[in-house]
């Protein structure tokens, strides 16, 4: 009876994350876990609720054990790579990646997450640029992913001029099918760059980027970018 407890588990964790209850969630990945220690599936499950909860050493360590269990589970390799790179350990996630680009060479995703790990240790920069624009050509929502699109920011900030920036955040600026424009929900840096590089940016209009500056919603942490916005 352990397998088909196991599923129950792992499919109420998986309705409590889709519905935003990450302590819920947990609490069902780990009795998934107490059947079946040896589960990737449910080692993710429990990653991804550790991340929404904030607990993000946990999370990462939880996502290391899916990957050892299952290294060809190319959504946790991912998951851990975006993860490794938010917090800024940017040559393992290029690295993780990787992985998934050598089976899986399309992959946006990865592709993304290696071209922005090579852009913020400064590795071969006009190319990872133009891998990142393609990559989001290809998948607009993975501008929705704060984890990708904030240590975007942070790498095209230090990057000199001229250095493939522009490239990415035309790109980002113009992303098509979203329910809005990638900006508004972007971090706000990405959008204070664009601004003051939109001269650069081809098919870009500025006043459309003042509009999103006016409109979208900041917090209290935004107050640099919003000064450079202004």
């Amino acid at each position: 009876m352990a397998a088909p407890e196991y599923a129950q588990w792992v499919q109420r964790g998986r309705a409590h994350e889709a519905g935003g209850r990450a302590v819920d969630a947990l609490i069902c990945f780990r009795r998934a876990l107490r059947l079946q220690p040896g589960a990737p599936e449910a080692h993710a499950g429990v990653a991804e609720a550790l991340w929404r909860l904030g607990r993000v050493p946990d999370a990462i360590a939880a996502w290391r054990e899916a990957v050892r269990l299952d290294p060809q589970g190319a959504a946790a390799v991912i998951a851990l790579a975006e993860a490794l790179l938010a917090t800024g350990a940017a040559g393992e996630a290029r690295d993780v990646a990787a992985q998934v680009l050598a089976s899986a060479p399309h992959d946006a995703h990865a592709a993304a997450i290696r071209a922005v790990a090579q852009l913020a240790l400064a590795e071969t920069v006009d190319i990872a640029a133009a891998v990142v624009a393609v990559a989001l050509e290809r998948a607009p929502a993975l501008a929705a992913h704060s984890a990708l699109t904030g240590p975007l920011a942070l790498a095209l900030d230090a990057l000199p001029a001229g250095a493939g920036a522009a490239t990415v955040l035309a790109r980002v600026a113009t992303l098509p099918g979203l329910p809005e424009p990638a900006l508004a929900t972007a971090p706000p840096l990405l959008l204070a760059l664009a601004l003051e590089r939109a001269d650069e940016l081809r098919g870009v209009v500025t006043a459309e980027l003042v509009a999103i500056a006016r409109s979208r919603r900041y917090v209290a942490a935004d107050i640099e970018p919003l000064r450079r916005i202004a």
